[in-house]
């Protein structure tokens, strides 16, 4: 709410925007690509997993791993879905 609207944006490093008037109705429409992101999520991923098979073996190395990246990435994608387009709405109304 307090932080700026490009802080939404922070996850993606590509896509693009597109409008449509087919319908008589201006949409627009939006495909972003957060390939760095995942990435880093994997490598702490990857992290994870050499932790938890250094410290129980290969199943809780296989479980850290996992929980570490549907927390990282998945938790950001999540937030992603709620502020982008929140940011973009109110981009427009400007």
């Amino acid at each position: 709410m307090f932080v700026p609207n490009w802080l939404a944006m922070l996850m993606y490093d590509r896509g693009h925007f597109w409008t449509d008037n087919s319908q008589g109705t201006l949409l627009l429409y939006y495909d972003l690509r957060s390939l760095h992101g995942m990435l880093f999520c994997m490598f702490a991923a990857g992290l994870a997993f050499f932790f938890g098979m250094a410290d129980q073996g290969l199943q809780s190395g296989l479980a850290y791993a996992a929980f570490a990246f549907v927390w990282l990435y998945g938790v950001n994608m999540l937030l992603a879905l709620i502020r982008v387009p929140r940011a973009i709405r109110e981009a427009v109304r400007e």
